[in-house]
């Protein structure tokens, strides 16, 4: 064939039934070695058309009579849409020009990065394509970008009274006022777009981390009070779960619970270390942030167990610790060490004294009867936060731990 001269294809009519008419278009003799996939021919053109409905159909037929049509939905429908904006009805305020003049269409984000397809918005006016695949001027450092596609209908383009349409129609001319509103209109569209992709892509992500850990991570970070921590948490979780890295559901399910297995909920608490059985006594109303209430629990535990070890009666606490520790005290928490060491008399007594003092001093600070209304007051003020609390448990922790090598003395065990 010469590619001078004027074109003559040959045509045919056929007979065909009543009610049935349309346009056969068939290429032949074509230079191309490798087949034509139809479905791709056919999503190709779907994105150089929007006109096909109800009324009007396209089919490509392949070689071997594959047929595939070209429809609205089809260049979007063989992605893994994860979210969709449909407009009109996902315009806000914000997007009151497009509202005005008719624009309508679908905008999606995929849940991998877009690689086969273009990225971007692609306009249509009355059914052909007016611009090609782009964000308007909309941020496209965003790595929301790298997901989203779709098209719209911006039919009122056609009928303005300046030609606002490239010759080949890949490209709109914005230098009218309409349009410069259009252009405006459609990258504070796509910012939102990008904006609200971030903000579910991100919430979606933590549901399917919490479905994969069993960690909600907002239960997790508020127990924590540590304003520094529960931050610094927050931060990192922020991070991993974020575009930025882009990571799988299973890589950020397993980040997520090595970080909780560092800081575990309640993470003051556990980094203390308590004694167990302090732990065991306090933790149910440090965990619904009754401090004192904690406190005052440890303190019992405290008392029940000297009283078990030094065979007495804890009827009074306050006489309890009296009876149990100082340097006549039914129980020493450090002859044991004065038999491995050198110590003076005087350093023994001073650390039995000291055992003494602790505990009559921490049960005078908390033990003694405080009025529920007192008790209220004390946190709201400030008077005892959380890390007082922590403080105390401590101190009993350390007292507990002297009492477990404690041994009854020689005159009381006669």
């Amino acid at each position: 064939m010469h590619s001078e001269g004027d074109y003559h294809p040959e045509e045919e009519s056929v007979p065909i039934a009543a009610g049935q008419h349309g346009t056969t278009v068939v290429l032949t003799q074509l230079r191309r070695k490798t087949p034509i996939d139809g479905e791709k021919l056919a999503s190709s053109l779907s994105r150089l058309f929007n006109y096909a409905d109800d009324n009007f159909t396209l089919i490509v037929t392949d070689a071997k009579g594959n047929r595939a049509s070209v429809s609205r939905s089809l260049r979007l429908q063989s992605l893994d849409k994860e979210f969709e904006w449909a407009f009109p009805d996902d315009f806000t305020e914000e997007d009151a020009f497009l509202a005005d003049q008719g624009v309508s269409g679908v905008i999606i984000s995929t849940a991998k990065p877009l690689r086969n397809v273009p990225r971007g918005v692609t306009l249509y006016a009355h059914g052909r394509m007016a611009d090609e695949p782009e964000f308007f001027g909309a941020s496209e450092s965003s790595h929301a970008y790298s997901y989203i596609t779709g098209y719209l209908d911006v039919d009122f383009v056609d009928t303005l009274d300046e030609d606002v349409i490239a010759t080949d129609r890949r490209a709109l001319v914005w230098d009218a006022p309409e349009m410069e509103k259009l252009r405006e209109s459609l990258g504070r569209l796509l910012t939102r777009v990008g904006r609200e992709w971030r903000a579910r892509r991100s919430q979606e992500r933590r549901s399917q981390s919490r479905k994969k850990t069993g960690i909600s991570t907002e239960e997790w970070t508020r127990s924590i009070m540590s304003d520094e921590v529960r931050r610094a948490i927050e931060k990192i979780l922020d991070y991993i779960n974020s575009e930025d890295l882009d990571l799988t559901a299973d890589q950020e399910a397993t980040l997520t619970k090595d970080i909780h297995s560092l800081a575990p909920p309640y993470a003051d608490y556990v980094w203390r270390r308590l004694d167990p059985t302090i732990q065991k006594a306090s933790r149910p109303s440090y965990e619904r942030g009754a401090y004192h209430s904690a406190i005052v629990e440890a303190i019992k535990a405290y008392a029940s167990a000297i009283a078990k070890q030094g065979h007495l009666s804890r009827d009074n606490e306050q006489k309890l610790f009296n009876a149990a520790f100082g340097d006549k005290g039914k129980l020493t928490i450090f002859e044991k060490f004065r038999r491995n060491g050198d110590f003076t008399k005087q350093t023994a007594a001073d650390i039995e004294r000291g055992q003494q003092f602790l505990s009559t001093g921490i049960h005078y600070s908390f033990r003694n009867p405080i009025s529920h209304e007192e008790i209220e007051a004390l946190q709201d003020s400030g008077a005892l936060t959380y890390e007082d609390c922590l403080d105390a448990l401590s101190i009993l922790s350390y007292l507990m731990r002297r009492l477990d090598g404690a041994e009854l003395r020689p005159e009381a065990k006669d």
